[in-house]
């Protein structure tokens, strides 16, 4: 996720909240989900491709079909915090033999070609400032650690893991929502 695109989109700081159950109007954070820590930024990229019709009797397009609904989320988590492992990375958890803290291994359970639907989960962010700030809200994420980022380990900079993945359509048909907090609905 490079740091210009996301602060073009979204440039507040805010929690993301895995697995919400209750309603964002009159709730209670985080809704009834797990909190999995602070991101300084998310980014929302719109992936989808429209096709232009060419008329081959006049030589020019006339017209566009609408793009499909190709829909990445991505964020820098700051930490190492177990809840946020063990939902975006569930395939290499485990709880550490001594400490039980998290601990990820590769492979883990993941079998290169299975599907991946059993790793989708909703994700909210939710904006430290939820009275001007939007929301967004993804229905079925399917995390990743994109193969194009790196967890550093250094002095300098600080500890944090980048995810990024796909957003698909849930059991009702909804894919992504963004507006205020209180607008947005679970289904």
């Amino acid at each position: 996720m490079a740091a210009g695109s996301a602060s073009r989109i979204i440039n507040n700081p805010g929690k993301l909240v895995v697995g919400p159950t209750n309603a964002f109007d009159g709730g209670t954070y985080p809704y009834g989900g797990t909190e999995v820590g602070y991101v300084k930024a998310v980014a929302l990229r719109n992936l989808g491709v429209a096709f232009a019709v060419m008329a081959e009797g006049l030589g020019e397009f006339n017209d566009i079909l609408e793009p499909n609904n190709d829909y990445e989320f991505a964020f820098f988590l700051r930490g190492w915090d177990d809840d946020a492992i063990q939902k975006f990375m569930s395939s290499g958890y485990v709880a550490g033999g001594v400490s039980q803290h998290s601990l990820w291994n590769a492979p883990g359970s993941l079998t290169p070609g299975q599907t991946s639907l059993g790793r989708g989960i909703t994700v909210v962010y939710v904006p430290d400032d939820t009275l001007t700030q939007p929301a967004v809200m993804v229905y079925n994420f399917i995390p990743s650690w994109d193969t194009d980022s790196d967890i550093a380990f250094a002095r300098q900079d600080p500890m944090g893991v980048p995810i990024s993945g796909k957003c698909l359509r849930n059991s009702s048909g909804n894919i992504i929502r963004i507006g205020h907090l209180p607008d947005l609905s679970l289904t």
